[in-house]
């Protein structure tokens, strides 16, 4: 464990664990793959940027909506050795958020929402309850209290938005040996 005082604010830090003043934040990761199927393909075309999928990575546990799949947890892997953009919450936030994902596991993938997304046309009544990747993970943010960007719906977010919002530290990047992401 570190610690350290700043302008009378004391930081410890230990591992994915912060604390600041005595508050406890938990690290979260959003992982960031290329994705180089399909869809994945389609959406860093028309987004113009290097990403076509977005998980998060809570402890050793993976929280996604994949194409084919819809919203599932499963355990990290190797491929999972992405680049990384981190978050900390604290304990209250991220009960929020793990209730909120776990309620969403089963939903399926919004195939649709992504091809008028990849279309610009705007959402459609038939996409309630579906989900596409970084529109699931902004909306948890959201039930978080965590509004990544200002003035956006979660339905306007494509992965490499997500990735530039300010409130994401990038703590790894493997950006030129990520491995792709199947969809």
């Amino acid at each position: 464990m570190t610690s350290k005082e700043i302008s009378g604010v004391s930081i410890a830090r230990n591992g994915s664990f912060i604390a600041i003043n005595g508050l406890i934040m938990e690290r979260i990761d959003f992982l960031f793959y290329r994705g180089e199927g399909f869809i994945g393909a389609i959406t860093r075309w028309q987004t113009r940027g290097p990403y076509g999928h977005v998980a998060v990575k809570i402890r050793n546990t993976i929280y996604e909506a994949q194409f084919g799949k819809g919203v599932i947890k499963r355990e990290a892997t190797e491929k999972d050795h992405v680049d990384t953009h981190s978050l900390f919450v604290n304990e209250g936030q991220l009960a929020d958020g793990l209730k909120f994902l776990n309620a969403q596991l089963g939903k399926p993938y919004d195939t649709l929402m992504v091809l008028r997304f990849i279309s610009r046309r705007k959402e459609s009544y038939s996409t309630v309850e579906k989900w596409f990747c970084s529109e699931l993970l902004f909306t948890f943010c959201v039930v978080m209290g965590i509004y990544l960007l200002a003035r956006t719906l979660a339905w306007e977010v494509h992965p490499n938005l997500f990735s530039r919002s300010p409130l994401l530290s990038p703590s790894s990047s493997f950006h030129e040996s990520s491995p792709a992401w199947p969809i």
